[in-house]
Parts: structure tokens; sequence; C-alpha cells
């Protein structure tokens, strides 16, 4: 009898066993050839699950998204914070000492996006706004109806593009992230971000 494979399953079987290959190496300097020893399979079998590099990567990517995602949700859920609170930690988590290796990953992504992105990437970068802005976007009803605060859809861009441009200072100079973050909750709740 037959053995099946469920393809997206083993896509991110292959992805996740590559995971920290990733964090090792980063997105240019990761090979075909060290994805297939790392997930104890041929380089041919590689190319049966996936077109090339970049879409492993993009699994890898999309692994690392979904289970922030997970967690934030569950954590958020089990804590029964406000929205500031959420927040703050959704701006800070990234530069928590145990996200290194993730935000060394997405700075290296955001580098090659700004600087030589292919279609595929573009699109990839579009996916992941999007999962997000349905993140904060609930976090945004939530403290609408819950807790009766008057904010915007707009916030969701300008959250988006201060983690972005946080993630960037960050990069370039020895910016105090937490401060940033406060001054930037400051606007958002207390002048500037609601109606």
């Amino acid at each position: 009898m037959a053995i099946i494979i469920d393809k997206n399953e083993k896509r991110k079987q292959i992805a996740f066993s590559c995971k920290e290959l990733l964090f090792q190496n980063g997105i240019k300097n990761i090979t075909v050839s060290q994805i297939a020893a790392e997930a104890g399979i041929g380089k041919g079998t590689v190319y049966e699950y996936f077109s090339s590099k970049d879409e492993i990567v993009f699994e890898i990517l999309n692994i690392l998204i979904e289970d922030m995602q997970k967690w934030f949700e569950e954590f958020f859920d089990e804590q029964k914070f406000n929205f500031e609170e959420k927040l703050r930690y959704f701006l800070s988590f990234l530069f928590l000492p145990e996200y290194e290796n993730n935000l060394k990953i997405y700075k290296e992504f955001l580098s090659i996006a700004i600087t030589e992105a292919s279609n595929e990437m573009k699109e990839h970068d579009k996916e992941c706004v999007s999962s997000f802005e349905k993140f904060l976007g609930k976090m945004i009803e939530d403290a609408i109806v819950l807790e009766k605060l008057n904010l915007t859809k707009d916030v969701i861009r300008i959250i988006r593009f201060f983690h972005l441009g946080l993630v960037v200072r960050s990069s370039l100079d020895d910016l105090g992230v937490e401060e940033e973050i406060e001054r930037f909750i400051s606007f958002v709740l207390y002048r500037g971000g609601s109606n």
C-alpha cells in the first residue's frame, strides 16, 4: 500500500527543521544543500516541495510569524491585558533577548526587501503585512468595544509604520527602544491617536 504524504505538512516539516539553520546563517547565506542536510533529505527532494531557496525561507518566516501570533493571542487572552499593555508588549516583543534571532532575521529580510526584492519577496511581504494588520485590527476592535477607546482603523497603519521604523532605526544606532515605545504609546493613546 502506498504511503500518502501531505505535501503542505511535509513543506512545514522541512521548513521547521531548518529554522535554527536560518538563524545561524541568515537569509542570504543559507543554501539548499544545507537545508537538505538539516532536514535529512536529498537536495532533489527539497525541490519536490519548494521551487526555490526563497520559497523555503518564506515558509520558515511564515512558521515564525504564525507561532508569534498564536503566542500573542494565547498570552493576551490568558493575561487579560488592556490595549495599552498589549500595544507595549506587541511593540517590544522582537526586542526581548529571547527573540534576538527573530529580530536579526526580520532586519535582514527588510534589508533585502528594500534593496533587491524579487516579486516573490514583495508578495510575501504583503502577506506578512496583511497578517499583522489583521492581528492589530483585532486588538483595536477589542479596545474600541471593551475599553470604549476612541481609536480609528488608521491606528493600524500608524502602529505598523512605527514598528517598522523602530526596527530599522535600532539597526542604525543605539536607540532607546523602550523610551521610544513609551513616547509612541503616549502619542497614540493620549494625544494624536484618537478622534
